[in-house]
């Protein structure tokens, strides 16, 4: 591995968190020594800003997070948000009354902070959540009676919505007919959500504009990840390295699979670029 790697971007649930959804200290580590090798540390989540892990967000090795699937990027440790891709009056109107079809519980990233069906947000069990997800939307969802109405009535950027159905059947229903829409998102982080954003948003997307901010090629960036969220990032990176836990089609386009989160993954191969420089 003899590369020049500027950047490293990493998704974090299934990819720099291990399976309790914690930063290791080996993880924290190997991000603090490539940051002081001169090499920017990026995280790039499905997450809206305000659902951020405290020790991720304290990590001074963090420069940069992308947001909400690429539709919001901030600039650490101030906090400042420094491009935002929000979804269209058009996208809104035309997904709102599809997922009215779905009867299904919604959220809604609306400028860095994220909003829930109350139902959902109080009794998430009811909608065969795991437990460690139980407990994340709890924490991090602000609950609200009338989402539809909340969007629609919302004067700050929406970035991103996403559907919660447990149903395969009704999952695969919803993507078909949201593919209808023109330029519209649409990917999934976890099995259980259906996730939607502007047409042009993308983790993938945020990245490039990060490294012309940064004056890099694709070519200088190492990117992480497990989910189909992660693909376009992958590909666009110099270095595309999927987690031994990743699913398989992101193993398929990756450059290398690496060990699981479960196994510190990401600090293995930070360690192993290392050696190099």
């Amino acid at each position: 591995m003899t590369h020049d790697i500027r950047l490293i971007a990493l998704d974090l649930d299934g990819t720099l968190l291990n399976e309790k959804g914690l930063l290791t200290s080996r993880s924290a580590r190997a991000l603090t020594c490539a940051h002081e090798q001169g090499i920017f540390i990026a995280a790039a989540t499905g997450r809206a800003f305000c659902a951020l892990p405290a020790d991720v967000v304290a990590l001074p090795a963090i420069s940069y997070i992308i947001t909400s699937n690429g539709t919001g990027i901030y600039q650490m440790p101030e906090e400042k948000r420094i491009y935002t891709n929000a979804m269209s009056r058009e996208n809104l109107e035309q997904l709102l009354p599809l997922l009215d079809t779905f009867s299904c519980p919604i959220e809604a990233y609306i400028d860095g902070i994220a909003y829930a069906s109350a139902d959902y947000v109080g009794n998430p069990e009811a909608f065969h959540l795991p437990p460690r997800s139980c407990a994340y939307v709890q924490a991090t969802r602000r609950p609200c009676p009338n989402m539809g109405q909340l969007i629609r009535s919302s004067s700050a950027p929406v970035e991103g919505i996403s559907a919660v159905l447990t149903a395969p059947e009704a999952r695969a229903a919803l993507r078909e007919a949201a593919g209808k829409i023109p330029d519209l998102y649409v990917t999934s982080s976890a099995p259980h959500f259906i996730e939607f954003a502007a047409g042009s948003a993308s983790k993938e997307s945020a990245l490039r504009v990060l490294t012309q901010l940064l004056g890099i090629t694709s070519a200088q960036v190492m990117a992480f990840g497990d989910a189909e969220n992660d693909a376009e990032m992958l590909s666009f990176a110099g270095i595309g390295v999927a987690m031994g836990n990743a699913a398989e089609i992101l193993k398929q386009i990756a450059d290398m699979v690496t060990a699981s989160n479960a196994e510190d993954g990401v600090a293995q191969t930070i360690e192993k670029l290392l050696k190099t420089l």
